[in-house]
């Protein structure tokens, strides 16, 4: 296991395992994740990252070692929200522990933002939600001259 990884734009991405080991005063989270699984963008919390061998006719010893990282999945956005705020409010569930998904670590698309609010619903009662905010910028942060701080234990680049 590892602590974080860094995407091709340049975004690092942290797991809960290692996050929760920061002082929380001084926590910057990016352990939630935009991923596509079969044509269709999710949203993710990265639990941990791991290596596992997958089958692989093309190598010698039959077998490959693929990154991975362990999720916990939110819901789908709530369209009818959606809809109704002209597509600014992306609003969705954690699933948490029940909803445990294994990526390749290639399948991350960027770092998003999941923003804990309590929206008031039409039936009066309060729930739990998550306001996804992209992270904007990051299709031009190549050409600023940042150095971040955390050296990712991974490049996805290099993940295969």
């Amino acid at each position: 296991m590892w602590g974080c990884a860094r995407l091709p734009n340049g975004a690092i991405i942290r797991s809960a395992w290692m996050e929760k080991t920061y002082d929380q005063e001084h926590i910057c989270i990016s352990r939630n994740v935009k991923f596509v699984e079969g044509g269709q963008t999710l949203l993710g919390e990265v639990q941990y990252f791991a290596h596992i061998a997958v089958d692989d006719a093309n190598e010698l010893s039959g077998l490959r070692w693929e990154a991975v990282a362990v999720i916990w999945l939110y819901s789908e956005l709530d369209h009818s929200l959606l809809g109704l705020s002209a597509g600014t409010m992306c609003t969705c569930k954690s699933l948490g522990n029940d909803a445990t998904y294994v990526i390749c670590l290639k399948q991350i698309v960027d770092v998003v933002a999941m923003i804990p609010h309590k929206p008031t619903l039409l039936s009066g009662e309060e729930e739990l939600r998550f306001f996804m905010v992209e992270t904007p910028g990051m299709d031009i942060a190549n050409f600023a001259e940042y150095e971040d701080e955390d050296k990712p234990d991974i490049d996805t680049n290099e993940a295969e």
